[in-house]
């Protein structure tokens, strides 16, 4: 059995006011399918990634591929995957326990105006400060951060450069064959930029670049 693109659900996961969001191949996992196969799936389906879903006895395990390879955890895929057994289990709230990136954690999805609210525990974060290298092929590529860049981990890591403002968030737009070149180089997955927290503690932010290349505004 091979892993057939035809048999993959397109979730455009973390969406906003049912627009946005990030397009992601979500594949009930059927067969014994090779790494090859897996990273097929989200080339032939044109989204950056794809997440395979095993689900039995109330425990769901995820794998995700891009078409480099397999991630160790991936939010928008965890998020896709949630909204689909939701969407399968036929119930207005549904709960799980699920198994990816060598850990289990609970995940929960609820159905709202034909869409779903989907929530997991991501995990613990670590952060690091950048090396001179990480500045010295990333930080050229945008303008000049309102902060200290670090790079966090949650699964893979990626830089993160605050900026000072929304509009300069919006304005935001580097060469990203030179991004995609750096981030492969130094092992990135991409670029998370942010706004300086309000008062409120609210912020902006896109995630730039990475293997494949991809944009995303939340």
């Amino acid at each position: 059995m091979t892993a057939d693109p035809r048999r993959a659900l397109i979730v455009r996961a973390c969406s906003r006011g049912g627009a946005g969001g990030s397009p992601t191949a979500v594949v009930l996992d059927g067969g014994p399918f090779t790494a090859e196969e897996r990273r097929a799936v989200p080339v032939a389906c044109g989204t950056s990634h794809a997440v395979f879903v095993s689900a039995r006895d109330g425990r769901a395990s995820l794998r995700f591929f891009t078409a480099k390879g397999e991630l160790p955890a991936c939010g928008h895929g965890t998020v896709a995957a949630l909204a689909v057994l939701a969407d399968r289990s036929g119930l207005p709230e549904y709960r799980t326990t699920l198994h990816a990136g060598g850990r289990s954690f609970a995940g929960r999805a609820v159905r709202r105006a034909g869409a779903f609210e989907a929530r997991f525990d991501p995990g613990p974060v670590t952060l690091r400060e950048t090396t001179a290298s990480e500045r010295d092929l990333v930080l050229p590529l945008f303008p000049a951060p309102a902060g200290p860049p670090v790079v966090a981990f949650v699964g893979r890591p990626r830089m993160l450069i605050p900026v000072p403002s929304r509009a300069g968030l919006a304005a935001v737009s580097p060469d990203l064959g030179r991004l995609r070149r750096a981030c492969d180089r130094l092992g990135l997955l991409g670029c998370y930029l942010n706004t300086v927290p309000t008062a409120e503690g609210r912020t902006a932010a896109r995630m730039i670049g990475g293997p494949p290349c991809r944009r995303s505004v939340r």
